[in-house]
């Protein structure tokens, strides 16, 4: 079995989860009805997990970004598109990332 997730999987629930967020937020309740997400404490338990699981996959893309030798200006595209889109984006990373070394940034 392989080490990482075929990027035909990671294709396929990108999609699905793009148009399931895009069903949710944009179609049916609107971008900003999740604010304030705050006011009680299952909403804040959700909000936490969520900025937990984000900000270790975005450190661990970074360090990714690192052994790839890729500029390091991409981690920051990378955390504009997580505070963005959130989940697409960590998806999009996996997606579109190289599994073998490119040379370093100039």
């Amino acid at each position: 079995m392989p080490a990482t997730l075929p990027k035909s999987l990671v294709a396929v629930w990108l999609v699905l989860f793009a148009a399931w967020s895009t069903y949710a937020t944009f179609l049916n309740d609107g971008y900003w009805s999740v604010f304030p997400p705050f006011e009680t404490l299952a909403e804040t338990q959700v909000f936490s997990d969520l900025g937990t699981a984000l900000t270790l996959f975005l450190l661990w893309a970074i360090a990714d970004l690192a052994r790839q030798g890729r500029s390091r200006w991409w981690g920051l595209v990378l955390l504009l598109g997580i505070a963005a889109s959130g989940s697409i984006a960590a998806l999009s990373y996996l997606l579109l990332r190289r599994s073998e070394p490119v040379a370093p940034a100039a």
